[in-house]
């Protein structure tokens, strides 16, 4: 589905002259913002899921007690001043995949091409879907 790759306010417009099968209906249903993601750099919650996998590394063997859980969530508290500093500081940066990265390229270029009006949103759709497409 390319819908969340165009601007906001082509989505409604392109969305009526799709053919779209019940189970995408949940896209009119929600607000277009929720879910747009047009210009947007980071599309995956691996930040969340990397942090949740250390958080996890303490429980080991299940549910850790709750005496064991406060200070480790303390702990990851206490380092987000110094990581907010660092990643205003562009000294922190968030590390990705070279695939990624290479999707990433496309998407921008892509957007450029569109924000340039080199391409028009139906394009952009087919480019999109070509690059986000599903793998046979």
């Amino acid at each position: 589905m390319a819908l969340p790759f165009i601007p906001v306010e082509h989505v409604q417009p392109t969305f009526q002259q799709i053919n779209i099968s019940r189970t995408d209906m949940w896209l009119i249903r929600n607000p277009i913002a929720a879910w747009n993601i047009f210009m947007c750099a980071i599309r995956t919650n691996n930040d969340c899921e990397g942090w949740h996998r250390r958080l996890n590394s303490v429980a080991r063997n299940g549910s850790p007690p709750f005496y064991v859980l406060i200070p480790e969530l303390f702990q990851e508290a206490s380092k987000l001043p110094i990581q907010r500093q660092m990643i205003c500081d562009g000294v922190l940066s968030r590390l990705q995949r070279r695939r990624t990265r290479e999707v990433q390229a496309k998407f921008f270029s892509l957007w450029d091409s569109f924000n340039r009006g080199d391409i028009n949103t139906g394009r952009l759709v087919r480019e999109v879907a070509k690059v986000h497409g599903p793998v046979n």
